[in-house]
């Protein structure tokens, strides 16, 4: 098989091939398809519900799947909400796939040269419960957008009928590590069911880029004193200081049982949905612990020989808002 004979990119009038071009937007995308970022292409009820659906502004590729054809991606994008008429159940329940679809002439496509449209919103209809992915058997490219489980006699389609599954093609992560280590005695003073920031009473300020839409956060204190036993309590990971502040699980903890000085180590962790609101914002994120048993000497004692270390990984992933 022969090189084609224009690669990407030839200056002086030479002419390129859309498949060379497409094996261009392939490799950028790194052979993923799904939309760009996390609100892009979210599909929705009407405003006011109808027998329509919407699809939110965005970018997406998908992968050239006509047969013979391989590493090329088309890439599109939707610049206002696009509808599409959802059709009415009759008496029994129906699912249906909304999915962005590839319509070229080149490989038997029927939209209209030169002016499309080649990319559009479609509905696959009466797809198995569940589906997530476009099926087997499609004859065009396409990408999955959301499921559609409709009730019987139903012509409205409500959020609530809705299921997203668009996926991104690239999705961002980015992780950083932060230490405290305390310079005298820091004991644990909160009482359950109140919480405070401990061992590090300020918190850490993190940056959160503008992509992030879900951060994982782990805590270890190490090398925490126990000088009896009998200490009972929870530890607990708190995103934001506002009204829109996440607070994760509690874990239990408890000292060992064994009598006199101890040192130990505690853990606690959490996938948080970061809200729209903190995104590309600093935040204060800060570990919480409150004892349910436990006074005097019983009580937790992070000091100059422990170490708190938090491991923050940012992620992005589908959001609705």
């Amino acid at each position: 098989m022969a090189f084609d004979t224009t690669p990407w990119l030839i200056d002086g009038g030479a002419i390129h091939s859309a498949e060379v071009s497409r094996t261009l937007a392939y490799a950028a995308l790194g052979g993923g398809e799904g939309v760009v970022e996390a609100l892009d292409l979210k599909v929705s009820a009407a405003t006011t519900p109808d027998n329509r659906i919407r699809a939110a502004l965005g970018a997406c590729g998908i992968n050239n799947t006509y047969p013979s054809q391989t590493q090329q991606a088309y890439v599109g994008r939707n610049t206002t909400d696009e509808y599409l008429t959802i059709a009415p159940t009759a008496g029994t329940v129906r699912t249906d796939l909304i999915v962005a679809r590839i319509d070229d002439p080149q490989f038997g496509g029927s939209a209209p040269l030169p002016g499309g449209p080649f990319i559009k919103l479609a509905v696959i209809s009466n797809v198995g419960a569940g589906v997530s992915e476009v099926p087997s058997g499609i004859t065009y490219p396409a990408i999955a957008l959301a499921r559609i489980d409709i009730p019987a006699n139903t012509g409205t389609i409500t959020n609530a009928m809705i299921t997203d599954v668009r996926k991104l093609i690239k999705p961002r992560k980015s992780r950083e590590i932060q230490l405290h280590s305390p310079a005298a005695s820091t004991l644990l003073y909160g009482a359950y069911p109140a919480y405070e920031n401990w061992p590090r009473s300020a918190g850490w300020q993190l940056a959160i880029p503008a992509w992030a839409t879900k951060v994982i956060l782990i805590g270890q204190l190490g090398g925490i004193r126990f000088f009896a036993p009998g200490a009972v309590g929870f530890l607990r990971l708190k995103l934001g200081v506002d009204a829109s502040a996440v607070i994760s699980a509690a874990t239990a903890f408890n000292a060992a049982d064994a009598p006199g000085y101890v040192r130990s180590s505690l853990l606690v962790a959490s996938e948080i949905s970061i809200p729209a609101a903190y995104r590309g914002t600093t935040q204060t994120v800060a570990i919480q612990g409150s004892l349910s048993a436990g006074t005097g000497s019983q009580r937790p004692d992070a000091d100059s020989g422990s170490t708190t270390v938090l491991d923050v990984e940012f992620t992005e992933a589908p959001a609705s808002s």
